[in-house]
């Protein structure tokens, strides 16, 4: 099902709900992934900008925000394996479908860069790049060691939160949205043991992160608490390390972005972006 929306059209795919932005001229495709709670719109402005060099944008709405129908709830229930192998497979088979004649680029913010990097663990597609934006793991050791306590005795409150609801309410609490209580379980699990594995899922993710084929640039913001530095590498090491290019944007224009501001700033991060894709797809 498809439907036009400003410039944008929304196509629906049982649960994977893409907002595709194109390209006038596109030389390639992406696909980019939210961070946890937030709509696939917020990054519109984003998408525009990745327009004006050459990418047509395909915006995938996590399950349960934006335009997804899914209300999380003790009765729907879905972790981060639903969103790779279910949402994530779906989108990425409807751009190799719809635009099979471009490159394919897989990018994600905070949780969404963890979600395209691991798909692409698990199924190794012909992808031109993967770009992580503010993306690190949630692991407490990542952190300064007063928020790092926080977040281990944290993950037990979410769990603890989810269970007694039958999902986590975000907003009352200042982390993410409305979430489902399996998704909140993964990341809690993530949080306390800096393992990419899942309870629901029998795949070795953390066994095959080490093989992703793809070149992968990691875009990591000075002034960034959620992401910081060393929780970028908590993640980013279990990469190859010869196809990683991480960038810490400590240039004047991002000494003070954090982890969602950079939203502001796309029209300075989309040529740095579209540069890098242009080397790596020679």
């Amino acid at each position: 099902m498809a439907n036009q929306s400003g410039d944008m059209t929304h196509v629906a795919i049982d649960n994977a709900n893409l907002l595709i932005a194109p390209a006038p001229r596109p030389a390639m495709v992406m696909i980019f992934v939210p961070a946890l709670g937030v709509r696939a719109d917020y990054y519109a402005a984003f998408a525009r900008a990745l327009n004006r060099h050459g990418i047509t944008v395909v915006l995938n709405d996590l399950r349960g925000h934006g335009r997804s129908t899914v209300k999380p709830s003790r009765c729907n229930d879905f972790g981060y394996s639903a969103l790779i192998n279910e949402d994530l497979r779906k989108a990425v088979g409807h751009v190799q479908t719809a635009f099979g004649d471009l490159p394919l680029v897989l990018a994600g913010h905070s949780l969404g860069g963890q979600l395209v990097t691991l798909y692409a663990a698990r199924y190794q597609p012909p992808a031109a790049g993967i770009i992580q934006i503010a993306c690190s793991s949630p692991f407490y050791r990542g952190f300064p060691p007063a928020r790092g306590r926080a977040i281990y005795w944290g993950s037990f409150f979410i769990q603890a939160a989810a269970a007694l609801t039958g999902y986590f309410p975000g907003r009352t609490f200042g982390f993410g949205g409305r979430e489902a209580r399996r998704l909140m379980n993964d990341w809690s699990r993530i949080a306390r043991t800096n393992v990419f594995n899942f309870k629901d899922d029998p795949y070795d993710y953390e066994g095959t992160l080490a093989a992703v084929g793809s070149p992968v640039l990691s875009f990591c913001f000075p002034a960034d608490t959620y992401a910081p530095l060393p929780a970028v590498h908590y993640f980013t090491d279990k990469l190859p390390q010869n196809l990683l290019k991480l960038r810490i944007l400590d240039i004047p224009e991002f000494q003070r972005t954090d982890h969602f501001s950079w939203i502001g700033q796309g029209e300075i991060l989309a040529p740095l972006l579209a540069a890098w894709l242009s080397r790596a797809t020679v």
